[in-house]
Parts: structure tokens; sequence; C-alpha cells
């Protein structure tokens, strides 16, 4: 989620505005008629239940460590060298909280850039990421919770509420971002390319180490070939009815933030809350990669017309 700019390009706040109040109205419309299945006593999404995931909390902990390796490296090395090495980078214009594809879009506002920040933000980083929280940790943390509810009695108001809970709140929290130095726009670039490349490397090795290590199927692995485009429409759908709330969150946090820190750990928890259900229910991938992706890309395309 991005923080988006004062309008640039002449009738672009018309156009937006316009797909802004079509998501409304959409937003209503799916709004209603889940309200209505759910009066009949059908449910909303059906349910899909699947046998437990074969992988255990250390393939999970294995798996994380690597995704946040370059993260705890940089950390370390910031811990132990200091700021200095960092100061060089920044520029005159001091700390924001901008995000930064959205700085790299108005350094450089081209073609090439809007490929790669597609490339970056709506290819690569909704399939690592879903892959990562819902499929790996979700998963497991389902397992955990049927165990758990076995033994011990503990309060929960919907079957699946703590995975989804824990899991949505881990991911928000890894998005918080507070006023940062502002970097050149091509070290930018060098750090979504890196943040990218590692992303990919991290999803290869996740995947070849349930598949070898653990024995997973490709159902456990949540991929039904044969519901692909039913699948596809189910995230659209779920997009279409939550994208106005989750914009109008995002612009009322950030204007009550201002630049102190960004608001995206609050929208992107109940963001993930969505995706989280979306999982549970259906236990498939695709619908969250499809809702994810198509936040981030209209996110992309909204920064890339108010902020060209």
């Amino acid at each position: 989620m991005m923080r988006l700019p004062i309008c640039a390009l002449p009738g672009a706040a018309a156009v937006v505005g316009g797909l802004f109040a079509f998501g409304v109205a959409a937003c209503i419309a799916i709004w209603t008629t889940m309200y209505q299945r759910a009066a009949r006593g059908e449910p909303v999404v059906p349910y899909e239940g699947r046998r437990r995931v074969p992988w255990r909390g250390r393939d999970v902990a294995v798996i994380f460590v690597i995704y946040l390796l370059p993260a705890l490296v940089a950390v370390c090395l910031s811990w132990i060298h200091g700021n200095g090495a960092a100061a060089g980078a920044v520029e005159p214009g001091g700390k924001d909280v901008t995000h930064p594809v959205l700085v790299l879009l108005q350094s450089h506002p081209n073609d090439l850039t809007l490929l790669f920040c597609i490339f970056t933000v709506v290819a690569v980083a909704p399939i690592v990421e879903e892959v990562l929280f819902r499929l790996v940790l979700q998963g497991w943390m389902e397992k955990v919770d049927a165990r758990c509810r076995r033994r011990w009695w503990y309060w929960a108001p919907a079957r699946g509420f703590w995975p989804v809970a824990m899991t949505s709140v881990l991911f928000a929290s890894l998005h918080f971002r507070t006023a940062q130095p502002q970097l050149k726009p091509e070290e930018l670039v060098m750090l979504l390319a890196q943040v990218a490349v590692w992303n990919l490397v991290t999803l290869g090795i996740a995947l070849a180490w349930l598949r070898v290590n653990c024995q997973a199927t490709w159902a456990d692995l949540g991929l039904v070939p044969k519901k692909l485009p039913a699948d596809v429409g189910l995230g659209i759908v779920a997009f279409l009815a939550v994208a106005a709330p989750i914009y109008l969150m995002q612009g009322a946090l950030q204007w009550l933030l201002g630049h102190v820190a960004a608001a995206d750990p609050i929208t992107l928890s109940c963001f993930a809350a969505v995706l989280g259900v979306l999982y549970f229910r259906t236990h498939r991938l695709v619908p969250s990669i499809a809702l994810h992706m198509a936040l981030n890309g209209t996110s992309l395309a909204i920064a890339w017309a108010l902020g060209g």
C-alpha cells in the first residue's frame, strides 16, 4: 500500500474519482449480495477442507529465516557500523514515509520504471507473500490451532480466527515504516531489485523444501489448476468488495499520521485478514494472490496517474 501524492497529471483526479465511485457502488452491491446469502443461511464463500499441511514448525522457521535474512543482516551491520555508512546516500530532502516505489515513480516517470515497478510490486510481491504468509505460516498455524482445540479449550469467535489474526498482524508488522532518509533513485532501483530477487530465491527454496523435505502435494500447496478461472474470479470479486473501504481507511490514517509514520501496517492488517479468510475458506492460493495483485496493481496505477 503506497501513500498517494498530490495530482500531477491533468484529468487524473477525475478518472480516479470516477473509478472510486464505481468501486463504492460495486462494494455496496457485493456486500448486499453477501448479506442476502447469509440471511438465507448460505455460505458467502463455501468452506473447503483439506488434510493438514505436512510441514512443521521447524520448516516454517527455516523458510522465514531465509526470507528475513537480508533484513537481519542489515540490522546487524547498522548496529555494528552505525548510520555513517548510509549518510552519503541521503538526498538533501531529509526524511519521509513515502513508499520507495512511489519515490521512484516520481523521480523517473517513464515506461521502463513503470514496468520495473509492475514486476516487483504487482507480480513478485503478491505471489511470494501469499505463499509465505498464507500457505506456509497460516497453513501451519491452522494445524497447530486444530491440535490445541483437541487438547485444551480456549476462546475464539470462529474457527480459524487465531491463525488468520496472528498471520495478519505479523504480515502487517513487517510493512511498518517510519520516516527514513530519502535514497537516490539509482539506489532505490538497486534496493527494490535486490528485494525482488531475494523474494524469488526464497520462493524457490520454500517450494522445493516443502515438496522434497515435507512431501507436500500440489493440493497441499494450494494449487488446483481446474479451479483456476473460478479462483481468479473470486479474488477479483473480493477486491471489489474491499477496495473502497481499504483506500478510505488508508487516506484517513495518512491524514492523521502525517509524516510521522506510514499508515500501511494498520490498513494492511485488515487487508491481510481478508486474504487469510479467503485462504481459510478455500485452502487455495489463487484467490488470495488475485486479490493481492489487484490491490497492488490498482495502488500502482493510482500512484502513476497522480504522481507520474
